[in-house]
């Protein structure tokens, strides 16, 4: 129930944080465990209770590594989705929550953000985490082009 408690807490802030006019949410988390269910159950619930429409994507990543010696460990990481579940119309939301645990690799979240961004369209994407990595904002922001990355907004449960 803690996990619940703490993601709503988060949803409360996400609704101050969310500007008005934006009313149609997507929050997208890959599988993590209770500790991210029990959060995304608790976020949604909030977003749900401050009149926001939501919709969930639930998706499911398998990190592999490809054996090519001339790729850096980095290069050599990759995260394809093996399962992706949706609930709620995804398309064209305003905003993209994307909900991680600790952000420290940006492989499954690049992956994940890449899949959906055409579809949900969003104008802003909140990276919502229990904390990051001291690089990985960073990093996640390089792997894009600025159109895209110029969108990320950073919220972790410290902040």
């Amino acid at each position: 129930m803690e996990q619940h408690t703490e993601g709503y807490e988060l949803g409360k802030r996400m609704l101050t944080a969310i500007p008005k006019e934006l009313t149609k949410v997507c929050v997208a988390f890959a599988t993590g465990g209770f500790l991210i269910d029990g959060h995304v159950k608790g976020l949604v619930a909030a977003l749900k209770e401050g009149g926001l429409v939501v919709s969930v994507v639930h998706i499911w990543n398998e990190i592999q590594t490809l054996p090519y010696a001339s790729l850096t460990p980095k290069e050599a990481c990759i995260a394809p989705i093996t399962r992706i579940l949706e609930d709620g119309t995804i398309e064209n939301s305003d905003v993209l929550i994307m909900v991680s645990g600790y952000l420290d690799d940006v492989t499954a979240l690049k992956t994940n953000i890449t899949r959906l961004f055409p579809t949900v369209n969003p104008s802003i994407i909140y990276i919502a985490a229990q904390d990051f990595a001291p690089n990985a904002q960073k990093e996640l922001e390089a792997e894009f082009p600025q159109r895209i990355s110029e969108k990320f907004a950073y919220i972790s449960e410290g902040t």
